[in-house]
């Protein structure tokens, strides 16, 4: 096979390469715009030790973000990774007073979120949640 021909077969391999990153990114795109995540209405259920559960109604967020891993378009020997969680974007601290009979005061006052709106946004672990905090989804 002549030089000439080795250099034909390197282009169009070459070329090949860069279509299907293109078409890659492309669908990656098309692929985030169809990405669900939104505010949902839940039943936040807070328990404190010596206090009666108080039952609040406030939001959460719930739904799908796209992650991805691909080749990256300038280095092609090296990968680049997103990865993107349903959580919240905008929240406010409220407060709510439980009742504590046998305590005292018989009452104490808990800080909680109310989440005001959702996005997807890179991933964190979740941190400082209390085992005594529940969730439920409304229905």
């Amino acid at each position: 096979m002549d030089s000439h021909h080795r250099n034909t077969g390197t282009a169009s391999a070459t070329v090949v390469v860069k279509c299907a990153l293109i078409a890659i990114l492309l669908l990656g795109v098309i692929s985030q715009c169809s990405a669900v995540c939104r505010r949902q209405p839940l039943i936040h259920s807070i328990v404190h030790e010596g206090c009666q559960t108080k039952r609040l109604r406030t939001f959460g967020c719930r739904g799908t973000c796209n992650s991805y891993s691909r080749v990256s378009p300038t280095d092609y020997t090296q990968m680049e990774r997103s990865c993107q969680c349903c959580q919240e974007s905008q929240h406010v601290v409220g407060f709510v007073e439980l009742n504590c009979q046998s305590l005292s005061p018989p009452t104490q006052i808990v800080e909680f979120r109310h989440v005001r709106s959702c996005s997807c946004r890179p991933c964190n672990s979740v941190s400082g949640v209390p085992r005594v905090t529940r969730l439920e989804d409304l229905e």
